[in-house]
């Protein structure tokens, strides 16, 4: 009995240090502007697998789409892209 319940332990230990893994290269990463294998700028999100459930809402599967290696890197947020505002509209109207 003994056996069985370190067989089991290890193969939850297994999956646990994969998503570790995975996670952790993505952080070491950051955001993702080139592809780590050929340097391309052109990338793209990659449809979702099963597998990518089990991640945190901040790392993003990406593709490239020169290679087409699959990887995973955090999510951007781009709050550049926002318009500005207009010194017009800036001011406070009575």
């Amino acid at each position: 009995m003994k056996i069985v319940s370190q067989i089991s332990v290890g193969l939850a230990v297994v999956p646990l240090t994969l998503w570790m893994g995975v996670v952790v290269l993505a952080l070491l990463r950051g955001e993702a502007t080139r592809c780590p294998k050929c340097r391309s700028r052109r990338i793209r999100r990659s449809w979702p697998r099963f597998k990518d459930r089990f991640l945190p809402l901040f790392v993003l599967a990406r593709r490239c789409e020169v290679c087409r290696r699959r990887f995973y890197a955090v999510q951007s947020i781009d709050y550049t892209g926002r318009t500005p505002m207009r010194s017009e509209e800036a001011q406070v109207r009575p």
